[in-house]
Parts: structure tokens; sequence; C-alpha cells
């Protein structure tokens, strides 16, 4: 039966492969921290798929190694919760390796950064003339901050991935490939507007920008300060999500493979015969035959053992052999 137990177990996996591949998915979802829930994922060929359910993050986190590789990342973290019709309804902490499944959706733990959500900025200006004194105070978008000198600051735009053109800077991306602020200075009735851009200080959590600057670059000589902006940006997590329907199928087809592969491999198959017949002096024999498809040779000793055993016994009983 081995043969065709693991030809069942082919068909049950191809069966779960194609299920699988006619109502199952995969895709990537990115959750920010502090955000609303969410109830679409991205698929990998580009559609977006909508899910009966939505999913919220509430913390996630990276830990890092100790000692000389602690720069390398040891574990990534989040807590979701599932939400449904307005309740929520589960919650999970997940890592690598350890998914949260819900309606046979998995979540798996697959990715960490920082986003392009602000999450704290904190700015200090450098006042003149000799830059040595400073005043640090917090910036949020559009709210303006008066400096000791009767300076006005703004924050008017933050672009997280900044490209120059016609003499303005826009935004590619929200990657945090080349952050940059746009600030609205007003100093004694006149109006600047100037930008910071990101230096290569600052750590994991934190983006640091330095100006002022102008839309190229260069350094804004009208505005009589120095910037340094340290903005921390909200992390995100990123999940791998996938729906595999056909996955019990599958399993099962693996589960038959190994019991029949046991069988082929394992299992010896033996069959016996006996025939009772008369010779041509009319004497009662005993013929004994068997057979095997593997081990042949140790099964031809056993037989023999077998025979033997046979012999002895029909000798005490006082028939001839």
């Amino acid at each position: 039966m081995a043969v065709y137990v693991v030809h069942a177990s082919l068909l049950l996996i191809m069966a779960g492969a194609i299920v699988d591949g006619i109502f199952g998915y995969k895709g990537y979802l990115t959750l920010v921290p502090g955000k609303p829930a969410v109830s679409q994922v991205e698929l990998r060929d580009g559609r977006v798929h909508q899910l009966p359910f939505a999913l919220r993050c509430d913390e996630t986190g990276q830990e890092n190694y100790t000692g000389q590789f602690a720069a390398m990342p040891k574990r990534w973290w989040s807590k979701l919760a599932v939400v449904e019709n307005g309740r929520e309804v589960e919650q999970k902490e997940i890592e690598v390796n350890d998914p949260l499944v819900y309606r046979g959706v998995r979540f798996y733990q697959s990715g960490y950064g920082l986003s392009s959500e602000l999450r704290g900025p904190r700015m200090e200006a450098l006042l003149p003339p000799s830059m040595d004194q400073h005043q640090s105070f917090h910036l949020t978008l559009d709210q303006a901050v008066q400096l000791n000198d009767g300076s006005r600051i703004k924050m008017v735009r933050f672009i997280p991935d900044a490209f120059a053109m016609d003499g303005d800077l826009f935004q590619r991306s929200k990657d945090l490939n080349n952050a940059a602020i746009k600030l609205e200075v007003a100093k004694d009735g006149k109006t600047s507007n100037v930008y910071l851009f990101r230096s290569e200080e600052g750590g994991m959590q934190d983006v640091v920008l330095v100006g002022p600057y102008d839309a190229t670059g260069e350094p804004a000589t009208e505005v009589p300060y120095r910037f340094v902006a340290s903005l921390e940006m909200a992390p995100y997590t990123g999940l791998q999500v996938s729906h595999e329907p056909g996955e019990g199928l599958v399993w099962t087809g693996c589960i038959l493979m190994a019991a029949g592969l046991m069988l082929a491999f394992w299992v010896l198959h033996q069959r016996y015969w006996a025939a009772v017949v008369t010779d041509e002096r009319g004497c009662l024999r005993l013929w004994l035959g068997a057979a095997a498809n593997k081990k042949r040779e140790a099964f031809e000793q056993h037989f023999r053992e077998l025979a033997s055993e046979v012999e002895k016994e029909i000798g005490e009983n006082g028939v001839a052999v």
C-alpha cells in the first residue's frame, strides 16, 4: 500500500496548492502605533485586499544585542489588536516566528523602522552675535514660537524625502532619505522662509536636521540664527500577511507522504505458502515457499530457520517428512 499512500499524498499537496492559488493571498501591511486600525492589505501584485476586520498596532519596538554587536537587532516585537464591528476582539504581542492568527489570516513580524510621522519635535536655536547663547523649545506644525529676542519661528512643512525643484522643495517619498523642514522666521517685520536639512547626527529613533539653508542647500544669510532640530520619528512595524485556505490539505499530504515513505523503506512485505503434496511413493510431503520485497538475504536465512522449526515439529509428531 505504500506506493498508493505516497501518490495520494502528492495529489493532496497539489490540491492544497491549487486552493491557495485560487482563494489565498499574500501581502504586506505597515502600521504606526497610535494610528487608527487598518483593514486593507497591499498584495504582492499591487492590488489591495479588504480584510473582514481591522488591525491596530498599539506599540512596537526593537531590542539590540549587547557588547560589540550592540548595533545589531536581536528582536522585533509588536502589540497588535484585532477590531471587528467596532469592538476589540483579540490582542497579542507578536515577534518573528510567532504570528497573530485570526480567522485564517496570519500576521508575521517582518520589519521595523522609522516612519514619516513626527512624534516629538525638539528644536534648539543658537542666538547671535556669538552663537554661544541658545534657546530650546518644542515646535509643532503651523504653531509659532517666540524667541527671547522677539523673533517668531513657525514650522510650515515637514518633508520626509525632499528634492529641490523650481526654487522650492517637494516630497519624493515617505522614506527618511533626505528629510527637511521648512521654517518661517519673522523678525523686525520681515518674514523669511528657510530650510533645515538632515545631518549625519542622531540615532535610530532620532532624525537631526540643521540650518538655515535655502531650497538649494546654500546657507541662508538673511536669518542670523543656527537651528538644530531633533525629530523623534514614530516607528512603524512591517507585517507579512498571508491567507492559505489549502494549508490543511498540504499538511495532510505531508503527513501521508511521511507515512508512505516509512512503509516503503522500513516495512518488509513478506508472503508465505504451504502446500501438502503426495510424492511418487504415495507419501505426504509439505512444501514451503516464501517471498520478500527487500532484505532478501536476511529473509532467506529467516525462512530456512522457519523451515527447520516446521520440519522439527512434524518429525516430533511422528509424521513422515
